[in-house]
């Protein structure tokens, strides 16, 4: 769910909204989308009960560190079956 008001802005989420999704469907897989500014806004939406996150922007803009987020949320494996290494990504 692409909040297209807060993509790109890095302005925070629209948790709010993704909350009351969640409280009407509850078994919709969400994955919330649009204003992502840093790791704060991530740990609000998972506070929220909120699955999953894109946050490309903010990573490209350098204001996460994808360290950081790994070692934040982490994973038992990628996609590959390897667990992620420093450096990598």
């Amino acid at each position: 769910c692409t909040d297209i008001s807060r993509d790109g802005m890095l302005q925070g989420t629209s948790v709010g909204l993704y909350r009351h999704l969640m409280e009407t469907y509850p078994h919709m897989h969400l994955i919330a989308s649009g204003g992502v500014s840093g790791i704060g806004d991530i740990e609000e939406l998972e506070h929220a009960g909120i699955p999953a996150v894109v946050f490309g922007k903010a990573i490209y803009e350098g204001r996460m560190d994808i360290h950081k987020l790994i070692a934040r949320f982490p994973q038992d494996r990628d996609r590959s079956g390897e667990v992620p290494k420093e450096g990598a990504c």
